[in-house]
């Protein structure tokens, strides 16, 4: 059954399962399929349901700042499986633009949560894939049959395990090579440098600058200059959230020269001025 919800600063296209299920059936229970569009004002309302909720990024972005996490940006490509039940309450979104994404809601059983564990034994549940239009295709599959009045359920479970079992194989398998934890340690150390550059971090990482731009762009998927500025947008949230130093100081803190630019590169990255920012989240 479709289903469409729409608000202000969100829209979705839902394809409903609407067959009979118990919940001692041993497949996968496919609940829904949703293809999302999400605009950069829009907040999750951290509503607890009994789904886990698997997703494929296609266009735009999703930011977030976490308690725990800091600031973080997942670009096209970003697959996540979710417990919704376990969602996150210090969650504030700051995307600047919009997001598109797949998702299914699966239900959420003791089948499931073992299925999961065997394919994702590392915990990784959020990762850039491999391959995303083959995730994509399976999401669609999903999509298709779910179309149909009469969805086939052990179908729908199989394409189901199908997805997961992509998303399994796309995952990331290797460590983060020793070079680039050397690096992203002087990173984290010398960040508030005016003069760090690519240069200081090679040296530091034992490598030449191209070897240490692939390093990035393969882990990190992104270039050392957007690493580092990230880094320092997450600092610069941090302060204007728990202190109560001048921003002149804390642009200085976080790396930068001249106060005019720190205040440039925080809008361009959050929408909005850093006195804005500590208005909205200051404690």
């Amino acid at each position: 059954m479709k289903n469409i919800w729409r608000t202000e600063n969100a829209y979705e296209t839902y394809y409903i399962n609407t067959a009979e299920y118990s919940i001692d059936q041993q497949q996968i229970r496919v609940q829904a399929f949703c293809h999302s569009f999400l605009q950069p004002q829009w907040q999750s309302l951290h509503q607890s349901r009994p789904y886990i909720l698997v997703s494929l990024i296609l266009s735009g972005s999703d930011a977030y700042t976490t308690g725990d996490l800091g600031h973080v940006r997942h670009s096209p490509g970003y697959f996540h499986i979710t417990d919704l039940n376990f969602l996150s309450e210090d969650y504030r979104r700051n995307a600047t633009e919009t997001l598109e994404r797949y998702f299914i809601l699966l239900e959420n059983t003791s089948l499931l949560q073992t299925l999961l564990k065997q394919l994702f034994p590392s915990g990784n549940y959020g990762f850039y894939a491999v391959d995303a239009p083959r995730l994509r295709k399976c999401f669609e599959d999903i999509c298709q049959l779910l179309k149909k009045r009469k969805g086939d359920e052990a179908l729908l479970s199989a394409m189901a395990f199908r997805l997961l079992q992509e998303g399994s194989f796309q995952q990331p398998r290797c460590a983060v090579p020793q070079e680039l934890n050397q690096a992203l340690l002087y990173v984290e150390n010398h960040f508030c440098e005016r003069e760090l550059d690519r240069e200081r971090i090679a040296v530091a990482a034992g490598v030449g600058i191209s070897t240490l731009q692939r390093l990035f762009k393969v882990h990190q998927h992104c270039s050392i200059g957007e690493y580092i500025s990230s880094l320092r947008m997450q600092k610069a949230c941090h302060l204007l959230e728990y202190t109560g130093e001048s921003i002149s100081l804390i642009a200085e803190k976080c790396g930068f020269n001249y106060g005019y630019y720190f205040a440039r590169v925080f809008k361009k990255t959050f929408g909005c001025t850093p006195a804005e920012y500590r208005k909205r989240n200051g404690k």
